[in-house]
């Protein structure tokens, strides 16, 4: 067995597509995504990736309230959409979006007047424009007696909940992609979906 061809000591066990040679599993985990441009088709990046979903540990946002939980589950939900469509959607990209969204709606609890602000990318642009609207029609709902179900202070309570989210994903998982917060995204509405019907249509702790 030929020795891997980048640290040129261990065995390489593992033939890296991306490099076209045999690296060892070391240098497999420690260099992807950083020295080796690594395919989202690699067996090796799913078996990282799922064995690290299941190693997480959902820490519940600490809100008695069901309001906040809605809002939190119906922004996922759109989201979940959005790249269904769209799977090049990285979690910077989603990240930025949650930021200029929670500066509108700090901007609107001041009853102040803030221009739009726009993402950098396409992709941002158009998701920043899904979750607007999926926002702005929960806003719109009243409760039997007329008054609002949902205020604007649950929105950026949310959103800042949701930032703090991805960046904790980066932060713990620097090699596993730039996408690894929204695969999980993906995972937890998929699971939400599988309880409607059985439980409740939201996960609560």
């Amino acid at each position: 067995m030929k020795k891997c061809v980048l640290c040129n000591k261990r065995k390489g066990k593992r033939y890296c597509k991306s490099l076209g040679q045999w690296i060892c599993t070391e240098c497999c985990g420690e260099k992807r995504f950083k020295k080796i441009n690594c395919p989202k088709d690699c067996v090796y990046l799913k078996q990282a990736k799922d064995y690290s979903s299941e190693k997480i540990i959902e820490i519940f946002p600490p809100w008695k309230e069901v309001e906040p939980w809605i809002l939190l589950t119906e922004v996922r939900r759109s989201t979940y959409e959005f790249i269904k469509e769209n799977p090049s959607l990285s979690d910077n990209e989603y990240k930025e979006v949650l930021e200029l969204l929670r500066k509108e709606y700090e901007v609107q609890l001041k009853n102040l007047i803030l221009p739009q602000l726009f993402p950098k990318s396409s992709q941002g642009m158009r998701l920043k424009s899904v979750l607007e609207n999926t926002l702005k029609n929960l806003l719109k709902r009243v409760n039997e007696f007329g008054f609002p179900i949902f205020s604007i202070g649950d929105v950026v309570k949310v959103l800042i909940w949701e930032i703090e989210k991805v960046e904790e994903h980066q932060r713990n998982n620097k090699n596993l992609g730039s996408d690894f917060f929204l695969q999980n995204l993906k995972l937890y509405i998929e699971k939400l979906q599988n309880t409607i019907g059985k439980e409740s249509p939201i996960i609560y702790p």
